[in-house]
């Protein structure tokens, strides 16, 4: 079996649907890819979605990706100690091997690969069985720096535009962190939690003053190896191209602002940017 039909039946398992989405004049699009096994990972991420909220139009991945993927690994047991473990990496290129179309292959290269077939404590034969688990699609970037190219994309935007460039607040931060991290927890994209609770809310909650308060959401869902540059640009501009996000972000009174970036294990990038 060659790799093109293992890369195959890993479209085919997972039920991998092509579609375009049109909403607000933007289309979704996803980039070839060959079907060399090297870079199979993309053959099961699902396309994006696209939601109308106040304001403009955002990515809304979690409305394609549907139930979380797995993917099947090698669990072993000693029949002599009892010793359990879950383990594989191909020696070629060190990735996980996985099980597919009823073999042992490395998830990276596609090459047949069975895991040990020996105790590694007591050297006895091991029975191995396959057990799923879910796939991460968190981003590469971290959160900190998605949050620093955020804030720096932000007053270079405002540069641009002859505004004063915005000092950082932590305390902002923690605002802003907080409810992106709530939103991804409770499923959920809007200024208003679901128990009714708004922007001024949580900066009251926070103990922040509340005599100016601005707020910017936004959720994307990037390529697992975008760069925290590349990410914060496409927020950015999602800010720049909707009017009220546009006008928060470029108003003249603001003197402050703290980013709160949450990653989502299904590849979801959260985001918010409190001002002040």
């Amino acid at each position: 079996m060659g790799n093109d039909s293992w890369v195959d039946d890993v479209k085919e398992r997972v039920g991998r649907e092509d579609e375009e989405v049109n909403s607000g004049g933007r289309q979704t699009d996803s980039e070839d890819r060959g079907d060399d096994g090297s870079s199979w990972i993309d053959g099961v991420l699902e396309k994006e979605a696209w939601t109308d909220v106040e304001g403009g139009t955002i990515q809304n991945p979690k409305a394609a990706q549907g139930p979380r993927l797995t993917v099947p690994i090698a669990r072993t047991q000693c029949v002599s100690c009892g010793s359990t473990a879950v383990r594989g990496r191909h020696p070629g290129c060190d990735a996980p091997i996985i099980y597919i179309s009823d073999e042992w292959r490395c998830s990276l290269c596609g090459d047949r690969a069975p895991p040990d077939a020996t105790c590694p404590n007591c050297g006895s034969s091991v029975e191995r069985n396959p057990i799923d688990v879910p796939l991460d699609f968190t981003p590469t970037a971290s959160p900190e720096a998605i949050e620093r190219a955020i804030h720096e994309a932000t007053n270079k935007r405002r540069a641009d535009h002859g505004r004063q460039t915005l000092d950082y607040s932590h305390h902002l931060s923690a605002i802003a962190v907080q409810h992106s991290r709530d939103m991804a927890e409770r499923d959920f994209f809007d200024h208003t939690s679901p128990d009714g609770h708004e922007a001024k809310d949580r900066y009251r909650k926070f103990g922040h003053d509340t005599r100016s308060v601005g707020e910017n959401i936004a959720l994307e869902n990037p390529d697992l190896t975008a760069s925290p540059e590349e990410v914060a640009r496409s927020i950015v501009d999602g800010w720049m191209n909707s009017d009220g996000h546009r006008e928060n972000l470029l108003r003249e009174s603001f003197r402050a602002e703290g980013i709160g970036v949450h990653l989502d294990p299904n590849g979801a990038v959260y985001a918010t940017q409190n001002f002040y």
